[in-house]
């Protein structure tokens, strides 16, 4: 599913109006799509309270309230500002629904009494807003945010813009309901508390209009990463889906290694490799090189995936080996962890990245990269420009992992959740994309699909566990599962 800024969402919709539905009906699909969904997820719902400005955004909310009329719901509209001054849409939904026998209120300097039992409808701005909130909607929105009740916004929190972080004051959301596509703002963990949970509503845009194929970004879900299954054929063997070199773990950190060649062999690499000091203990399906052969190893030509990090330490004799690596293997390499951090100690190693490359850094691994930002939105920029320099795909781990390639795409992760916020978590991942790059995808699918297959197994092991979180090890045990799903 693509991701689109503010800018192509009202292209979406001024070409889905001139290809022959007219502004007001689509206005009524998106109010029809949101009340159903809300009738649906609230089904004991009381009473309705909508909040409406006097544009676009507005009419969605008096098309809206109509809907719940005619439901014979008790239902509210309070209109910020001059009704006489809004929308051609909205005037011909405040006709309709008045028309309907609905009562409408003007918003005076404060809130009128709402029941215990109300629920909010934010449809104040949605995405039309471009300046922070100021003055008497800026009041009403900190009594909406002060009143306890739950809200849910109408395509977006009023006062949070839909291409990044708010500078006023925003719509404190319990959920959003927003139309067609994602917005870029979804995915910023500044914006989290102003958005609650959210879905999206399709309303029948045109995906076809002028410029649809400069997406802000991709939003990955199981409909993406399908098409990257493809059946083992009958008469293939171990040499058919790669050989991963790992240098991985110390003698502090050795569950690292494990965990990392585990779910390497897990994800499907034929075989796995482990360069260690001849201490590590690890599967029985995982090999083992001592790491003063490594670098011999490497330049001759057996293994099609390296991958260094977890655990691996910071000592100068890491940074020694992990260089000799990167000079000895010319293939794309993934590095993670305490490579990362090698590579900021040093940034000269840059220089030895092949192209292609995969890093996997978490947010405080990427500012030691990178330097320090002023905060995500910021980060996602340099982000794309260390790919784009550097020729690699960064995937920045956190909630809606970040994926950006050499040339400036961004792919947002849709699976996982705060459960999997546990130590190992990070190693899992490099070994399940190791395994991808060894069956042959190219980096930046092995990064998607890895990414994606990890946080499902996540999910699922969530799921089945039922509490606040998981250990790195219930991803490796879900991996299997989260095939099958997908695959279903």
């Amino acid at each position: 599913m693509k991701i689109y800024d503010a800018p192509f969402i009202r292209a979406a919709d001024r070409y889905t109006i001139e290809q022959g539905i007219s502004s007001a009906d689509l206005m009524e699909r998106a109010a029809r799509a949101c009340s159903d969904q809300i009738l649906k997820e609230h089904p004991d719902i009381q009473q309705v309270l909508v909040i409406c400005g006097t544009g676009n955004n507005g009419g969605d909310g008096l098309c809206i309230a109509r809907h719940f009329l005619e439901l014979s719901m008790p239902v509210k509209v309070l209109i910020h500002g001059h009704r006489e001054s809004g929308t051609e849409d909205f005037s011909h939904h405040l006709r309709r629904f008045e028309s309907a026998g609905g009562i409408c209120e003007s918003y005076s300097g404060r809130l009128p009494d709402i029941p215990q039992d109300t629920i909010v409808i934010d449809a104040l701005f949605g995405t039309g807003i471009n300046r922070p909130v100021e003055g008497t909607a800026a009041t009403l929105i900190e009594q909406l945010n002060e009143s306890g009740k739950t809200i849910l916004s109408v395509d977006m929190p009023s006062g949070l813009p839909a291409n990044g972080i708010p500078e006023g004051t925003v719509i404190h959301a319990h959920h959003t309901y927003s139309f067609q596509w994602p917005k870029p703002a979804f995915f910023l963990p500044e914006n989290a508390g102003y958005t609650g949970s959210w879905s999206i509503l399709d309303i029948g845009l045109r995906a076809d209009f002028p410029g649809h194929e400069h997406a802000w970004g991709e939003w990955v879900d199981s409909s993406f990463v399908l098409p990257f299954l493809k059946p083992r054929k009958t008469f293939s063997h171990k040499g058919n889906y790669g050989h991963v070199m790992l240098l991985a773990g110390s003698k502090d950190m050795p569950g690292a290694a494990n965990l990392c060649s585990f779910a390497c062999i897990r994800a499907g690499a034929g075989r796995v490799t482990l360069a260690d000091d001849g201490r590590e203990e690890t599967r029985d399906e995982i090999m083992h090189l001592h790491r003063n052969k490594l670098v011999p190893a490497l330049e001759s030509g057996q293994y099609n995936v390296f991958a260094a990090g977890p655990g691996l330490g910071r000592t100068p004799s890491a940074h020694t080996l992990l260089k000799q690596c990167l000079e000895s293997f010319r293939h794309p390499v993934l590095l993670d962890a305490d490579a990362l951090n090698l590579l900021a100690d040093d940034p000269s190693l840059t220089m030895l990245l092949p192209a292609g490359s995969i890093l996997t850094p978490h947010p405080g691994e990427f500012r030691r990269l990178a330097g320090d930002t002023s905060g995500s939105l910021e980060m996602l920029t340099l982000q794309q420009q260390l790919s784009a320099r550097w020729q690699v795909t960064i995937v920045l781990k956190r909630a809606y992992t970040c994926i950006t390639t050499p040339d400036g795409k961004i792919y947002i992760n849709g699976s996982g959740n705060p459960g999997m916020a546990t130590a190992g978590s990070g190693d899992v991942l490099t070994g399940i994309i190791a395994a991808w790059m060894a069956q042959g995808l190219s980096p930046t699918d092995a990064a998607i699909a890895g990414t994606y297959l990890h946080g499902l197994a996540g999910d699922l092991a969530m799921k089945e566990q039922g509490g606040l979180n998981i250990i790195a090890g219930d991803i490796i045990d879900h991996y299997n599962s989260a095939i099958k799903i997908l695959r279903a």
